[in-house]
């Protein structure tokens, strides 16, 4: 019986070529993964209050205000966001 080698690239690795195998398919959903890992470590009130407020920077809050859709989405929508922000004091949210 002969075993099927797995398929494999070169890549660089500190300088030096290296023959490295192609991982198979993951099946897992990676999408999903990550909204679970959020969902588990990501309080509502954290999330609601990370777009909450602009940091100044263009780049940085362009990265935060997609960060902070994702969640938004994870609690419900933004009409969610709002409550949660009402409830701990909030009024509005500024997503310029």
């Amino acid at each position: 019986m002969t075993r099927k080698r797995p398929k494999t690239y070169e890549a660089d690795f500190g300088g030096k070529k290296a023959s490295v195998t192609v991982p198979p398919n993951d099946p897992a959903e990676p999408d999903n993964e990550l909204r679970d890992l959020v969902q588990d470590c990501i309080s509502p009130q954290a999330a609601a209050l990370l777009g909450a407020r602009p940091t100044g920077d263009d780049a940085v809050d362009r990265g935060v205000r997609w960060f902070a859709g994702q969640l938004a989405e994870l609690l419900g929508g933004w009409g969610r966001v709002s409550d949660i922000l009402a409830e701990l004091g909030h009024i509005t949210i500024d997503r310029r």
